[in-house]
């Protein structure tokens, strides 16, 4: 154990298939405990499923619908006023173009979907330990953006210190950078394979500016 290390915590966030495991956070939490650092992981899609009940939460990401499609809900969170000017459309848009399944329809509204959600937002902030991490990172797939961003965001107004960093198949390159320039609450953002990246950001942190892949904000540039 590197006794200067930080404590890492990764998060797969909805809306992630629940048949499809998340094998990336567990091919980095391999390589950062054969290097000593003191890392875990929370899939925590699994427990979303459980709120929303699964055949509901299977219903939202499989087509007709998709998880991109899914991901509406937490605007709440991440554009606040947004939501609150645009509710109405939101709950249009949920009736019309989610709710095609009349089973599914008559136990899964847009207010039990909105309030499902809330409750899971609670939960993750009560009961994934994350207070004992210095590093919190975020997978980026399968429209997993608008949900890693508000439990992030949610993190940082708790604790400012804590920092923030975000992988993936959806922070490669320029969307990467747009991910930092667009939100203040991100720290870093990994572009490409992110095992040496995280290693090296959780053992040697002062040095995180020489870290290849890495992506972090000087002042008001994204580097």
């Amino acid at each position: 154990m590197h006794t200067d290390s930080k404590n890492v915590l990764l998060i797969s966030m909805p809306y992630a298939g629940t048949s499809i495991p998340s094998i990336q956070l567990a091919v980095l939490e391999s390589y950062l405990k054969e290097r000593g650092i003191n890392i875990k992981t929370r899939h925590l899609y699994l427990k979303a499923a459980e709120f929303y009940g699964l055949n509901n939460y299977n219903f939202l990401i499989y087509p007709p619908n998709d998880s991109y499609t899914a991901q509406m809900v937490f605007s709440k969170y991440v554009f606040p006023e947004h939501w609150q000017e645009t509710e109405s459309k939101f709950r249009e848009y949920f009736n019309q173009n989610l709710s095609k399944n009349k089973e599914i329809e008559k136990q899964f509204t847009f207010d039990i979907y909105v309030q499902q959600t809330d409750k899971f937002v609670n939960w993750v902030l009560e009961n994934t330990g994350w207070r004992s991490y210095d590093i919190i990172g975020f997978t980026l797939n399968y429209g997993q953006l608008l949900p890693s961003l508000a439990i992030a965001k949610k993190i940082k107004e708790l604790c400012p210190d804590k920092k923030i960093i975000l992988g993936g198949s959806r922070t490669t390159g320029l969307l990467g950078k747009k991910v930092l320039e667009s939100f203040s609450y991100v720290d870093f953002v990994v572009s490409g394979d992110g095992e040496d990246a995280l290693y090296r950001l959780a053992s040697n942190y002062q040095n995180h500016e020489s870290i290849p892949r890495l992506m972090y904000r000087k002042g008001n540039e994204v580097i």
